[in-house]
């Protein structure tokens, strides 16, 4: 399969995940080497999910070629060789976090 997708999500950790006193949340990319965008998309929240994150929603989403991307990222390759990959970029506690409380 030589098409991926990447979606970039926002997450907060569950209470059950280890990270949860210490971050207050994370954008997350995940990519999912998948034949079409629901069935990669519902891959990709499952494997955040599986971690013990919270997605409060989609930031964006695109499709990686592995022709177009020449050497390749070392997520793209881990998609390629495993079928999915996450990459969590935390911020930490004392930042304000881009994600709005519910009321």
């Amino acid at each position: 399969m030589d098409t991926v997708y990447r979606f970039m999500f926002l997450a907060r950790p569950l209470p059950a995940n280890p990270n949860y006193s210490r971050v207050p949340g994370a954008f997350v990319d995940a990519w999912v080497a998948q034949a079409d965008e629901p069935n990669a998309e519902r891959i990709a929240r499952d494997a955040v999910e599986d971690e013990r994150w919270q997605i409060e929603r989609l930031e964006n989403w695109s499709v990686v070629s592995h022709e177009a991307s020449g050497d390749l990222p070392r997520p793209l390759e881990r998609a390629l060789s495993i079928g999915h990959f996450l990459d969590f970029y935390p911020w930490p506690a004392e930042e304000a976090a881009p994600i709005q409380q519910a009321a």
